[in-house]
């Protein structure tokens, strides 16, 4: 058998696929034989455990190494990573959403606890004095409030007397709370004659009217964030002015 002394054999001598895992001792290749970037996923086994020991740490740029030892940092994530919100811990630190991002108050569950209440605008309480001239055509009497939201709650009361053709006095008390409109008046004559009129509405909040309830000025109520409308309707003749205290709560 022949021999050949160091160094006569080179990689030109040898058959493409000759040497076999059998003739690699182990230990024998070390981490400088092989070139950087040389291995690619095709080369690992599905069933081999790599160890992160074994694994270069991350360069953010390249495709060299994997996730350091000191954890993710914010230039180690693509912007269209598009990470699921199942892969996120829940957030428990003040401070780390911002009001700006909760845009669906109305999906927030039951049991998700209770506002504190200097974070919601509840309980702000606005009120004021205006007028109406009874001989007003048809139309809108419209009464910013200043509350900054939309009111919960208006009620107006008002009144005249006595009016100047009939000499009659009239009250009217209503209540607005977002979903329901409730009124009650009366109108009496300002002399000793026995009369009078007197009512409710659901639909109107203000009704202001004669002993006979024929000549009239009955408003319904539009509330928003700026305003309060009152849409009067006029009947018959009224004369005289309408004076009205208003009081709008969140």
């Amino acid at each position: 058998m022949a021999t050949f002394g160091g160094g006569l054999t080179t990689t030109a001598t040898l058959v493409d696929d000759a040497v076999t895992a059998a003739k690699i001792a182990a230990g024998a290749v070390g981490t400088s034989e092989i070139d950087d970037l040389s291995i690619v996923n095709a080369d690992v086994s599905a069933s081999e455990a790599i160890v992160g020991s074994k694994l270069q740490a991350l360069v953010v740029g390249t495709n060299a190494g994997v996730i350091p030892s000191t954890g993710v940092a914010t230039a180690h994530i693509s912007a269209t990573a598009g990470i699921v919100d199942t892969q996120l811990a829940t957030i428990t630190t003040a401070g780390k959403v911002s009001g700006a991002a909760l845009t669906l108050l109305a999906n927030i569950p039951a049991g998700a606890g209770v506002f504190p209440s200097a974070n919601v605008p509840s309980g702000v309480r606005k009120n004021g004095v205006t007028t109406y001239d009874m001989t007003t055509a048809s139309g809108d009497k419209v009464i910013g409030h200043g509350a900054g939201v939309t009111p919960t709650q208006v009620r107006i009361t008002a009144l005249i007397g006595p009016m100047q053709n009939t000499g009659d006095m009239a009250n009217s008390f209503g209540v607005w709370n977002s979903t329901q409109t409730s009124c009650a008046w009366n109108a009496t004559k300002s002399n000793a004659t026995i009369g009078g009129a007197r009512g409710t509405s659901t639909t109107e909040l203000v009704h202001v009217t004669d002993s006979s309830d024929t000549n009239s000025q009955g408003a319904t109520v539009a509330v928003d964030g700026t305003n309060i409308t009152l849409s009067f309707t006029k009947a018959g003749t009224p004369t005289g002015t309408m004076s009205i205290l208003w009081e709008a709560t969140t």
